[in-house]
């Protein structure tokens, strides 16, 4: 799949903005390319938004701190969220030439604790995508305000 140039420029700035700290930075390049190339706006921002939740879920399971009652709400709300990122890869694949069917399948979607953090490793670049997007915002809103 032949990667646009404004694909390739929101991928530059993100990486810039994580200082190349990208995990998944080829797969998340595909998934937004197959997202704007067949119009699945909703999708992607999904994909963020989700993203940026599990993302913030993960940290929060990784605490020694919390204590039995959270860590069992937080668990649900990761499976939760995991699955609806399950559903997304799932969905985008189908759009994906055979190779990258193949990486999608191998890489997120089988039932493995390495496919696990493999999704969590995406989502944590899609969780520096919305602080991005967030950044910018509050950015414009900032100059359009004073």
């Amino acid at each position: 799949m032949e990667i646009s140039k404004d694909t390739e420029a929101v991928i530059e700035a993100l990486d810039n903005f994580t200082e190349g700290s990208l995990r998944k930075k080829n797969d998340i390049t595909y998934l937004l390319e197959i997202g704007a190339s067949y119009g699945f706006y909703e999708e992607i921002a999904t994909f963020i938004f989700s993203g940026k939740v599990l993302w913030n879920l993960f940290k929060t399971i990784k605490k020694t701190t919390i204590d039995t009652q959270t860590l069992i709400g937080v668990q649900k709300e990761f499976e939760t969220t995991l699955e609806v990122i399950r559903e997304l890869i799932l969905k985008f694949k189908e759009y994906g030439d055979e190779t990258y069917q193949k990486r999608l399948q191998n890489t997120y979607l089988e039932v493995t604790k390495g496919c696990i953090l493999n999704i969590v490793d995406l989502c944590h670049d899609f969780g520096k995508l919305k602080e991005m997007q967030t950044k910018i915002k509050n950015g414009i809103n900032e100059v359009g305000n004073t």
